[in-house]
């Protein structure tokens, strides 16, 4: 019985250890990989957020200028 329970035991931490593991993330065509070192990390809903700010500061100096 014992053996049973080490090797239950073994494969459920192995599994886990699988599932904590980041996997390759494709999207749109587009390769998400797991965290890496980077110089500057930013938030998709920043750059969103940048996105439609600077949108927006174009259109209001279109009218202005």
């Amino acid at each position: 019985m014992p053996r049973k329970r080490a090797k239950r035991r073994k494969k459920l931490e192995e599994e886990e250890e699988e599932a904590k593991e980041p996997s390759v993330v494709t999207a749109a065509g587009l390769l998400a990989f797991e965290e890496e070192e980077a110089l500057v990390n930013i938030k998709p809903v920043h750059v969103l957020a940048a996105t439609i700010g600077f949108i927006a500061l174009i259109m209001i100096l279109h009218f202005v200028i």
